[in-house]
């Protein structure tokens, strides 16, 4: 199963059914931190789904740094990330769009980010 470690905010929504959702994930936590550096951020495991679970997050897996490199709330916005059609790029063999499960393993001040 693929996964990767990453790192986020975490904001109210109204619009999502659990009330909040997650955006500004990034690789490291100071790029995240870069976005708002007075929220938490919270260190998140990022999977494929299982069978039978549901989501609206997508990653893109990169093939070549071998791990999930793009994490967006909806496929549409995770497109947009490429100049061309997605699908040229998981033809070319660069990755795959993947629906992923965003799983929250810590919490991190942000003062304690170095």
């Amino acid at each position: 199963m693929k996964e990767t470690v990453m790192y986020c905010h975490k904001r109210a929504s109204e619009k999502e059914e659990c009330g909040f959702w997650f955006n500004d994930i990034f690789g490291h936590p100071k790029s995240t931190q870069v976005c708002d550096g007075t929220l938490l951020i919270f260190k998140i495991r990022v999977r494929e789904l299982k069978e039978g679970e549901t989501s609206t997050y997508w990653g893109w897996w990169d093939n070549k740094e071998n791990k999930f490199t793009l994490v967006h709330i909806t496929r549409g916005i995770l497109s947009m990330c490429f100049p061309y059609e997605l699908k040229w790029y998981v033809e070319k063999g660069s990755g795959q769009d993947y629906n992923v499960m965003l799983e929250i393993l810590e919490e991190i001040n942000p003062k304690d980010v170095k």
